[in-house]
């Protein structure tokens, strides 16, 4: 099965206006689905499939692209890992679970986004709950027992890069937001 095949499948129980008698409710094409699909990432595909189709069986590609993607950011930023520990594992498994998860953060509704006024002017700012993934987070004591560290030594070293790792993890949720964002206004136009 094609790539386009396969990503009109998120939409194959849509109910569609035929233009007939009655009505219905407005939906994505496959079409449509499709090609707001195709600009995105292999990871912010795989999560779509993953969050909109019910396609579980993406989890092991999102847990090796999100991994790939930790041991790159270790590398660059030069993090000291004990030799034989599965560290950045455990905290991909932590941060997938952060971002695949349910949980909706109950301050930003799922936006990511808050309204704060900041020197007297109200703006769009990233939700310190969350830190913009739109849900709930675990706690630091919770990482830290996946991690088999004190909250402590968490706190101290651990916690700003693992605040990294689910900001970066989180740009592929946020890109799939915009571009789903963007398909649907454009369908609701052209539907009326």
């Amino acid at each position: 099965m094609c790539g386009r095949e396969m990503l009109t499948k998120l939409t194959a129980g849509a109910v569609k206006l035929d233009g007939g008698g009655g009505g219905g409710i407005p939906a994505l094409a496959g079409c449509e689905a499709a090609g707001m699909l195709a600009g995105l990432s292999d990871e912010a595909t795989a999560m779509a499939l993953y969050r909109y189709a019910g396609n579980q069986g993406l989890e092991h590609v999102l847990f090796y692209a999100a991994y790939r993607r930790i041991v790159d950011l270790a590398g660059r930023d030069k993090w000291s890992i004990p030799v034989g520990e599965e560290m950045l594992r455990k905290l991909t498994k932590c941060a997938l679970f952060e971002l695949l998860g349910t949980g909706i953060c109950p301050r930003c509704h799922g936006t990511g986004q808050v309204i704060a006024d900041v020197d007297g002017v109200r703006k769009c700012c990233t939700c310190p709950s969350c830190q913009g993934i739109g849900r709930r987070r675990l706690l630091d004591g919770q990482v830290a027992a996946v991690i088999h560290r004190s909250e402590r030594q968490y706190r101290e070293t651990w916690k700003p890069r693992y605040q990294l790792i689910t900001r970066d993890l989180g740009l592929w949720s946020s890109d799939l937001e915009c571009d789903l964002d963007k398909v649907l206004r454009v369908s609701m136009k052209n539907s009326c």
